[in-house]
């Protein structure tokens, strides 16, 4: 069995520094258990104690041990390939490296992203360094085990911090990934922010070193395919929350840096009841219609918006500045009972319509799913049955879940 590299061993060593050495032996055998059995959470528990230079030698020694060895040897085994649930443990050790436990309310030290860094870099050299074509960070417990051909899935409670290590190597450490996507639950922290947090002064909502900020991002031209989801904390009103005006900042960073974007999806997790006495459309106001909607990304072709309300000028605007040949909306708001409400009714998407049904359009593939508030839904039929398209065809009747 190949051994891993030394520099791998001593940085896990690092990170673990914190774990009961008595109880790594029987951790290991647990989350290989666990992980077979699809489970994500990790056993490592909160209450650990600090352990001395001698102690930490004990831990390198451990490491090299048959039973943890083999456990970490599964992380090495390209996706694909079935070895002791391979698959899984990724998950399991990026907890670990986290000082894992289930409290988000923990801060960590900035010295712990470069580590995380490595620790990816060093994975890659791992595999005769061979480029992670595809790096998917499903951020949450409870997402899917899917796994492409090629490339790894990371899956941690800790999103941010592993999105920022990502980063970090992929900007220090030549980390090659031509396919990148994060996703992250409402409840956990968000992407965008994560990655620059010290360059985004999210009481000001302002960047407050745009020069950091394009250094951040400055290796991530090779990235085509991004998504990335938007957060927001119930307990604010959403056009006074101030995070979101600050995710704002760092999304419009991360968009402009991909030069080579081809498609982006945009996850916007909620409910459809109100949020803080106020609906959760207020995101077009803050969102879309002051970041997304207002550059040109030459580059972009395929387009989605999962759950997210937005202005349909600011749109129609985007879309004449963009050659999107795939747009595809769900969670399609058409309207809504109160009179000053922001909702989209349905009249609103007849420009938009006819913009992708013109000669001057480059949308070949156009969706909307799970439309809801159907008291509106007869007007948008009418508007679209009503709507004249090249050779004298007509939009299909609109199907809704």
């Amino acid at each position: 069995m190949p051994s891993l590299p030394e520099e791998l061993v001593e940085i896990i060593a690092k990170q673990l520094d914190t774990i009961d050495i008595r109880s790594l032996r029987a951790t290991s055998r647990l989350l290989a258990a666990k992980a077979s059995r699809g489970h994500f959470r990790t056993a490592f528990h909160r209450k650990t104690i600090a352990l001395n230079a001698e102690s930490l030698d004990k831990v390198i020694h451990l490491l090299k041990h048959d039973d943890l060895s083999r456990f970490l040897y599964n992380l090495t085994v390209p996706c694909g390939k079935q070895h002791d649930g391979a698959e899984h443990t990724l998950a399991c050790l990026l907890d670990s490296l986290t000082v894992t436990c289930t409290s988000r309310e923990e801060h960590y030290e900035d010295s712990d992203f470069p580590l995380l860094a490595k620790f990816f870099t060093l994975l890659q050299s791992g595999l005769d360094a061979r480029p992670l074509q595809a790096l998917s960070a499903r951020l949450t417990p409870e997402c899917g085990t899917e796994i492409g051909e090629s490339g790894w899935k990371v899956q941690c409670l800790t999103a941010g911090h592993v999105a920022k290590g990502i980063f970090l190597a992929i900007r220090d450490g030549g980390l090659k990934v031509e396919c990148l996507d994060m996703f992250a639950d409402q409840e956990y922290c968000s992407i965008p922010i994560s990655i620059i947090g010290g360059c985004v002064d999210t009481d000001r909502a302002k960047l407050t070193s745009p020069d950091d900020v394009s250094d951040t991002f400055r290796d991530l031209q090779t990235v085509k395919r991004l998504a990335v989801s938007l957060t927001h904390h119930p307990d604010l009103t959403l056009v006074e929350d101030t995070r979101i005006k600050g995710q704002m900042c760092a999304l419009v960073s991360l968009f402009k840096s991909m030069t080579h974007l081809v498609s982006l999806t945009l996850h916007w997790y909620k409910s459809l009841d109100r949020t803080a006495g106020r609906w959760d459309s207020a995101i077009e106001e803050i969102w879309l219609h002051c970041s997304l909607f207002t550059l040109t990304l030459p580059s972009l072709r395929h387009l989605e918006l999962i759950g997210i309300p937005f202005q349909p000028d600011s749109l129609l605007d985007f879309l004449w500045r963009t050659s999107i040949t795939h747009f595809a909306h769900q969670g399609v708001c058409l309207g809504a009972r109160r009179r000053l409400s922001r909702f989209m009714t349905a009249h609103t998407w007849r420009p938009i319509l006819e913009h992708i049904a013109s000669s001057e359009s480059t949308i070949t593939y156009f969706q909307l799913d799970d439309i809801v508030e159907k008291d509106c839904l007869y007007w948008f039929k009418w508007w679209m049955a009503n709507l004249d398209l090249p050779n004298g065809r007509k939009w299909d009747p609109v199907k809704y879940a």
